[in-house]
């Protein structure tokens, strides 16, 4: 990996130096503008509901679905209201499949394929947190304001880490909590030899590998740990 320290959102600024900007342009992120939800999910949606995203793109980035297994069941027990988002395609549905009958709706709402971006931002918005991997939803998430828990593991949060609503992160390359505006990111431990991150395609460098820093070295409870005081009190345990 690199050791630079520029975040890309800099990086591509920096491209625009040559072109005059704006006098007294705001810092802050801009996300997309917001559109109606579905009539039945708006109709079922809790003021503190909680957002999981499960699905990333890639293996090497994804947090294992048993991890959020035992998130979204502790998330349920404690009374607090879960919907799952992710495409429609067939990866994500393939990960989403083994979550579904945790709980039934208005409890675990699945929401997977049937927002576009202008609705996520109304869902992320209304929620009361948010939690997911280093992936497009979580910096869409970050975007909107809304409490975000991002679970990284061997990308460079200095290069990659959610950029806050209202304030410009200065992330560190390796730190196991770092919390940045609405953004709280959390890095997975691993005694490798490159350390985290390392910057790889996880452990087998490829795609489909394996990375043990989120696999075996960020544990549900220590997500749920961070996660439960951005969340105040829960309505009801169970």
């Amino acid at each position: 990996t690199s050791d630079r320290a520029l975040h890309t959102v800099d990086e591509k600024l920096a491209l625009l130096a040559p072109w005059p900007q704006p006098a007294g342009a705001p810092a802050a992120v801009v996300a997309p503008a917001a559109r109606p939800l579905p009539a039945d999910l708006a109709a079922m949606l809790q003021a503190r509901a909680v957002v999981v995203h499960v699905p990333s793109m890639w293996r090497f980035k994804q947090w294992p679905p048993a991890h959020y297994r035992v998130l979204i069941e502790a998330l349920l027990a404690e009374g607090r209201q879960v919907v799952l988002t992710g495409s429609a395609g067939a990866h994500d549905q393939s990960l989403l499949a083994p979550l579904r009958g945790l709980a039934a709706a208005p409890a675990l709402i699945d929401a997977s394929g049937r927002l576009d971006f202008g609705q996520l931002a109304t869902l992320l918005r209304a929620c009361a947190a948010y939690v997911g991997p280093d992936t497009s939803i979580t910096h869409l998430a970050a975007a909107c304001g809304v409490p975000v828990v991002a679970l990284f593991g061997p990308t460079d949060p200095r290069q990659w880490g959610p950029w806050p609503a209202q304030a410009a992160p200065a992330y560190l390359k390796t730190a196991p909590v770092q919390r940045f505006g609405n953004v709280l990111l959390l890095q997975g431990e691993a005694h490798c030899a490159p350390g985290v991150p390392c910057g790889g395609s996880g452990c087998e460098g490829h795609n489909d590998s394996r990375s043990d820093c989120l696999e075996t070295g960020l544990s549900p409870q220590r997500v749920l740990a961070e996660l439960r005081p951005l969340l105040g009190a829960p309505s009801s345990a169970a």
